[in-house]
C-alpha cells in the first residue's frame, strides 16, 4: 500500500520549504466524510485483488470439478515458487518503487485544481477497469498467453492503484491539521476501509448468485464488475467533491525526489512506523492463502469478517481513550497497548 508515502511527503517537502497554511481553511465533517468515501472505495479494488487473485487463477479441486476454467500455469515452476506468487511478487515490487515517482509528480503539479486532486480524478476510472480486466484480457486458450497477459494487467493495475492512492494519501496530512481533525480523519477513513474490505470478500457470495445462470467464470467477473463500479463512485466522490485550494497546500515544490527519499529514510521515526507497517503487511496478507485452501472461499470470508468484527469493535473504546488524553507519553503509551491489544484480538478462534 502507498500510504506510507503521506509521512515521507511530509517530513521531505516540508524541510526548507516553511509552509504558511494559516490561511488554509481547517476541513470540516462533511469534507471528512466525503474523503472517507474514496478510501471505501479503494478498498474495494484492492481487497478484491489481494484476496480473490489466488482464489480464481489457482482454483481448487472442489472448483474445477464445478466447471472453473483453468488459465494459467500451476503448481511450483521454480526454486518452489508458483506462477502467481512470482506475478504478484513483482507487482508488490513495482508498486513499492513507482510510489515515490509519482509522489514526487503529484508534489510538483502546478495545477488549478491543486496537486492531488487532479491524479484522483484521472485515475479513479483506469484503477476500477484494470481490477475487473485482471480477470478478464487473461482469458485465452493459451495457458503462456495468459501467464504474459495477467502479468501485464497486474503491473498495470498496480501502476492505477499508486497513481490514486498516492495523492489520495497525500491529502491526509493536510486535511488532518490538527490533533482533533486527525483523530476524526482516522476514525473516519478506519471505518471506510474496514467496509470497504468487507464488501471485496462478498465476490463468491454474490457471485453465487449469479453462478447458475452465468456459470462460474462469467459470474466470478460480473460480480468483479458490479464491485468496480461502485468502487468507481465512491473514489470520485472526493475527486470532484472536495476543494484541494481551500484546505491544502498547493504551492508546487522543487525538492528532488531523492533528496526527499533519503531526508525521509534517516528519520528515525518513519524507520519506526515504515518497520511496524511492513511487519503489519505480512501479519494481515501470509495467512490469508492458506486459510481459504483450510475453510474454503465462504468459510473463509465468514472467519475473517467475524475476527475483523471482533478486532474493530474492541479497539473504538481504546481509540476513543486515546482521543481525550494529551502527552506525547500517554499517545506512545496507547499506541503499545494497542499493538499488543491487537496482536491478541486478531489470533482468538
Amino acid at each position: 500500500m502507498p500510504v506510507w508515502w503521506a509521512c515521507l511527503r511530509q517530513r521531505g517537502n516540508a524541510v526548507g520549504k516553511g509552509r504558511e497554511m494559516g490561511e488554509k481553511r481547517l476541513a470540516n465533517g462533511a469534507v471528512i466524510r466525503k474523503f472517507a468515501i474514496g478510501q471505501l472505495g479503494w478498498a474495494i479494488l484492492s481487497g478484491i485483488i489481494s484476496n480473490w487473485l489466488v482464489y480464481y487463477y489457482m482454483p481448487s479441486e472442489t472448483l474445477v470439478n464445478q466447471g472453473m476454467t483453468v488459465f494459467i500455469t500451476q503448481g511450483i515452476v521454480f526454486a518452489g515458487l508458483t506462477v502467481i506468487g512470482i506475478i504478484t511478487a513483482c507487482g508488490r515490487l513495482l508498486d513499492g518503487f513507482i510510489d515515490p515517482f509519482i509522489a514526487s509528480k503529484s508534489d510538483s503539479l502546478a495545477s488549478p485544481l491543486g496537486r492531488r486532486i487532479p491524479f484522483m480524478r484521472k485515475a479513479a476510472a483506469p484503477f476500477a477497469a484494470m481490477t475487473v480486466l485482471v480477470f478478464v484480457i487473461p482469458g485465452t486458450s493459451s495457458v503462456v498467453a495468459n501467464n504474459v497477459l495477467l502479468f501485464a494487467c497486474l503491473m498495470l493495475f498496480y501502476v492505477t492503484l499508486s497513481l490514486y492512492c498516492t495523492p489520495f494519501n497525500a491529502l491526509i496530512p493536510e486535511l488532518g491539521r490538527t490533533q482533533e481533525l486527525r483523530v476524526n480523519l482516522s476514525t473516519y477513513i478506519s471505518v471506510t476501509y474496514f467496509v470497504g474490505t468487507s464488501a471485496a470478500y462478498l465476490v463468491t457470495t454474490l457471485a453465487g448468485i449469479l453462478e447458475p445462470s452465468l456459470g462460474p467464470v462469467t459470474s466470478f467477473r460480473v460480480t468483479v464488475a458490479i464491485l468496480a463500479v461502485a468502487a468507481l463512485a465512491c473514489m470520485l466522490v472526493p475527486a470532484f467533491g472536495i476543494d484541494e485550494n481551500l484546505y491544502a497546500d498547493t504551492q508546487p515544490s522543487s525538492t528532488p525526489m531523492g533528496q526527499s527519499v533519503a531526508k525521509t529514510f534517516k528519520n528515525r521515526e518513519f524507520q519506526i512506523f515504515e518497520s511496524s507497517d511492513v511487519l503489519l503487511g505480512v501479519d494481515h496478507d501470509v495467512p490469508d492463502g492458506p486459510a481459504i485452501l483450510r475453510h474454503g472461499a465462504d468459510g473463509f470470508r465468514r472467519l475473517l469478517d467475524v475476527r475483523l468484527l471482533r478486532c474493530h469493535d474492541a479497539h473504538l473504546p481504546l481509540v476513543l481513550r486515546t482521543r481525550q488524553r494529551s502527552g506525547k507519553a500517554h499517545r506512545q503509551e496507547e499506541a503499545r497497548r494497542l499493538r499488543v491489544f491487537s496482536s491478541f484480538v486478531s489470533r482468538l478462534p
